[in-house]
């Protein structure tokens, strides 16, 4: 996908269809357990730089579920495209898309909060 064509930061309607299916301070604790460990996804190292192919390939993978499940639609976007680049053999894309991944978090979970904290309201 292109950068016009990316998704939003955040899929609402998945938001709040897994809210729904838990208890409301199951929900708050799930998704406070999630955003800790999308923070430290591993995609990249302390300087910012991607990691290995082989360690991108498995973590996009994990990513993309993860993101996805818990409505983090940019994140589940750009790992699936990792993963794709990964399994052309395209590191070169793969690395520069995990730097974006990590360029994305931050704001990614910034917009999760808010979501969550309007939903919750």
């Amino acid at each position: 996908m292109t950068n016009e064509t990316r998704p939003p930061f955040v899929d609402i309607p998945t938001v709040r269809a897994v809210r729904a299916n838990v208890t409301p301070g199951a929900a708050t604790e799930l998704y406070e357990r999630f955003i800790a460990e999308i923070a430290s996804h591993g995609l990249t190292d302390a300087r910012g730089e991607s990691v290995g192919p082989e360690e991108l390939q498995s973590l996009s993978h994990t990513l993309k579920s993860t993101c996805g499940t818990f409505g983090l639609a940019l994140l589940a976007d750009l790992a699936a495209s990792i993963g794709e680049a990964c399994h052309k053999g395209d590191y070169e894309t793969a690395a520069r898309l995990a730097e974006a991944f990590d360029a994305a978090t931050q704001p990614s979970i910034t917009a999760m909060r808010e979501v969550l904290t309007t939903l919750e309201g």
